[in-house]
């Protein structure tokens, strides 16, 4: 006999139970969120959930919110560094040129132009010339700093690719839309139903 049997209004199956010890401390809860807490399988959840909507014990709101998570390129930059901090290692180094920078492998010739664009930017660089007419680049003190792209990978990554976008200060919407332009560092995705419940709930 299956377990999602011989149900009525008046008996709780064990997963409603935990369905509802979930919500309870919540005032509204995706359900991707729920399989975490509950340890259920999603079928098991989405069952649970419709016996529960049945005995109008919760209500499902839809969602606009967005969840920011990491891309492969942003785990690789969190491991390895975005290309204008490996660029600026690669100077602390003693390399000075694009050539010398481009011959330790720090930092690619696809990479090269949006590292030295984004370091400068960051007043991590500052640029020159040599008496051949040679670029040369060199450190300067706020290379110390931390961009607000780094620290905003490091907050998706802490919070376990869960931040939601409406989570995120002006200043941060602004990095997130940046670092959209650079690739694959971070995904969107649009939230799944929330679920809350009712006063009888």
């Amino acid at each position: 006999m299956s377990e999602f049997k011989d149900h009525n209004l008046n008996i709780l199956h064990p997963i409603e139970k935990r369905i509802l010890n979930s919500l309870e401390s919540n005032e509204s809860i995706s359900i991707n969120s729920l399989k975490r807490m509950t340890n259920l399988h999603i079928d098991q959840i989405r069952r649970g959930l419709e016996w529960l909507k049945f005995k109008n014990l919760i209500i499902f709101q839809n969602s606009d919110d967005v969840r920011i998570s990491l891309g492969e390129t942003g785990k690789q930059s969190i491991e390895n560094g975005l290309p204008e901090r490996r660029l600026v290692e690669a100077i602390k180094n003693g390399n000075s040129t694009i050539a010398q920078i481009l011959k330790t492998g720090k930092v690619t010739v696809n990479e090269v132009n949006i590292a030295i664009s984004k370091s400068k930017m960051n007043k991590w660089i500052e640029i020159g010339h040599d008496k051949k007419n040679v670029m040369m680049l060199s450190i300067l003190d706020d290379s110390k700093n931390n961009s607000g792209e780094e620290i905003l990978l490091k907050k998706i990554k802490n919070n376990e690719n869960n931040i939601k976008q409406s989570e995120l200060s002006k200043d941060e919407i602004n990095i997130l839309q940046s670092l959209r332009k650079r690739g694959d560092l971070v995904l969107s995705k649009k939230n799944d139903e929330l679920v809350s419940l009712t006063e009888e709930g």
